[in-house]
């Protein structure tokens, strides 16, 4: 009977007890019954709400139009790749790359109906190249490079 207590009350005590390990937080699995999960918050607004730092390997989307962002594992890999999913794997030729140094690489076109700049922050026109260079100093080149000659028009 002895031995029937103490497993009885080592089940309920590991059952009442039975919690998610948030040393930097606190973890409310269920608010006002809307069963949101809150990590550093006891007050969670969305399914999973974190207050604070996470950290990810790959962030997945779901649904028909699904996106991975992809920080991949190892030496010097210091490059963030989003992809799009088609059918049921990504397509990394559709992908756009994001170096730690701030380059960006886009695979594919770019459209906008804004202004863009380079080298200015408040562009004026649909392409607005900026350089601080005085006068004489080339701002702005288009160049081809054709195996015979090589074309470079400045302005």
């Amino acid at each position: 009977m002895k031995k029937q207590i103490l497993s009885l009350a080592i089940c309920a005590s590991v059952s009442l007890s039975a919690q998610i390990s948030t040393p930097n937080g606190t973890v409310s699995p269920t608010v006002s019954g809307n069963n949101y999960v809150g990590i550093g918050t006891d007050n969670p607004q969305v399914p999973l709400d974190v207050l604070g730092n996470a950290s990810f390997w790959d962030i997945i989307s779901s649904g028909q139009n699904s996106w991975i962002f992809h920080t991949p594992d190892g030496v010097g890999s210091t490059n963030l790749f989003i992809a799009p999913k088609v059918g049921s794997t990504y397509d990394w030729s559709a992908q756009t790359k994001f170096q730690n140094n701030g380059d960006v690489w886009f695979s594919g076109d770019i459209y906008t109906s804004k202004n863009v700049g380079i080298g200015i922050t408040n562009p004026l026109y649909k392409l607005d190249v900026h350089n601080n260079g005085g006068v004489g100093s080339n701002q702005f080149a288009i160049t081809t490079a054709h195996n015979r000659n090589t074309d470079r028009y400045f302005m």
